[in-house]
Order: structure tokens, then C-alpha cells, then sequence
């Protein structure tokens, strides 16, 4: 009896190393939800995207008397196919350590890398499509729910980014936090899901991948 526990509980520690893994099928319905999730995050990238440049920031220029002619909010459709053109620099406080800021960047996430004119948007463009492109088809080798779900937050913010680009030439960034005096680069949602997929793929790397390899070594000297 002692050695038939000694089998369940190596078992159940087995089991429990392999949970990141998946079989097949199961791997086919976690792709299905991550493309989910990375199409959520770029909906939710552009409307908020849309709130904030068209009922805050244009209704705060107005309010200032920075447009000679006060401009009519657009609906969120309107807004995605018409392609109104930059709004200029526009900031509003809303708590101590957070404001709205309005910032065209034409680098990448938080302002990195910028670069002015076509040639180089066009750069960052096929840059990021590339990205998307390789994590899409690393997406569809992996074996792991966390590595899978992390690469689809990269590519929906990543693809939010692309959307600005193509429309206005650049990213529109306007989430500002601040500390002390101390701003933190401007950024946008898109931006946010991009260092925390990367900082999710980072985690994976270096603590749950070698973990699951191990698991597979001692899976194979059984």
C-alpha cells in the first residue's frame, strides 16, 4: 500500500509540474479565447481612445478657445472612418498623481524610438507587424496557456498601436502619471498591454518554461 501511495503522490506532483500544458484540443480552444482576449484589447484600446480624444480633450480645447471653430464630438463609427485630424497639446488634471494629457508619439511604446516622416512610420509599422506575425505563429506552437494568453496581449496592443499609426500617422497617448514632480512617460492602453505581456513572457521564461522542461525530463526517465 505504502508504494501504491508513493506512485499517486509522484503522480499527482507530476500533474500538478504539467498544469501549464496542454493537449491538443485543449490548445486549440486556448488559441480561440487569446484571439479573443487580443481583439478585446484592441476594441477597448480604440473606444477608450475615442472618450478620451473626442468628450475630453476636443471639449477641453473648445473650452479654452483653442479652435477658432468649436468642432462637434463624433460617434465612436464616425470617429474610426472618418480620421479627424491630431488634436494639439492638451492637459487636464484629474487626481494628484494622474492627468490627461494629450502627446502624438511617433516612436515606439512610450515614446521610444521616435521617429518624423513617412519612411520611419512606415518602419515601425512593418516592425510591428512582423512582431504580431511571429508571436501569431509562435501562438500556434506553444504548448502553454500562460505563454499563449501573454503573446495575445502583446499582439492586441500591439495592433492597437498600428491602427493610430495608419490613421493619424501616430500613437495617441494621453494616460500621464505622475509623482512628485516625476512624469512617467505618456502612454495608452495599447502601450499597457504591451509591457505586460512582455513583462507575463519574461515571467514565463525564466521561472515556468524551465519548470516544464524538468517536468518533461522527468516524465521521459520514467
Amino acid at each position: 500500500m505504502k508504494a501504491e501511495d508513493s506512485i499517486k503522490e509522484d503522480n499527482i506532483r507530476a500533474d500538478d509540474n504539467d498544469s501549464l500544458l496542454m493537449t491538443p484540443s485543449e490548445r486549440k480552444s486556448i488559441i480561440s479565447v487569446a484571439s479573443m482576449l487580443a481583439v478585446f484589447i484592441v476594441v477597448i484600446d480604440q473606444i477608450l481612445k475615442w472618450v478620451v480624444l473626442e468628450h475630453i480633450i476636443r471639449k477641453g480645447l473648445v473650452d479654452l478657445n483653442m479652435q477658432l471653430v468649436p468642432v462637434k464630438t463624433l460617434g465612436f463609427f464616425e470617429w474610426i472612418i472618418q480620421t479627424p485630424d491630431r488634436l494639439p497639446f492638451y492637459t487636464q488634471d484629474v487626481l494628484p498623481f494622474f492627468n490627461i494629457t494629450m502627446v502624438w508619439n511617433k516612436g515606439v511604446s512610450f515614446g521610444l524610438l521616435a521617429s518624423d516622416g513617412d519612411m520611419g512610420r512606415n518602419l515601425l509599422i512593418a516592425m510591428a507587424l512582423l512582431i504580431t506575425g511571429f508571436l501569431s505563429f509562435l501562438i500556434t506552437r506553444s504548448q502553454s496557456r500562460f505563454e499563449i494568453f501573454a503573446m495575445a496581449i502583446v499582439i492586441g496592443g500591439a495592433i492597437g498601436n498600428v491602427i493610430d499609426r495608419l490613421r493619424f500617422g501616430a500613437v495617441a497617448d494621453f494616460l500621464d502619471i505622475h509623482f512628485w514632480g516625476v512624469h512617467f512617460p505618456v502612454f495608452n492602453i495599447a502601450d499597457a498591454a504591451i509591457s505586460c505581456g512582455i513583462a507575463l513572457l519574461l515571467i514565463y521564461g525564466l521561472f515556468l518554461a524551465p519548470r516544464e522542461h524538468n517536468s518533461d525530463i522527468v516524465k521521459q526517465d520514467k
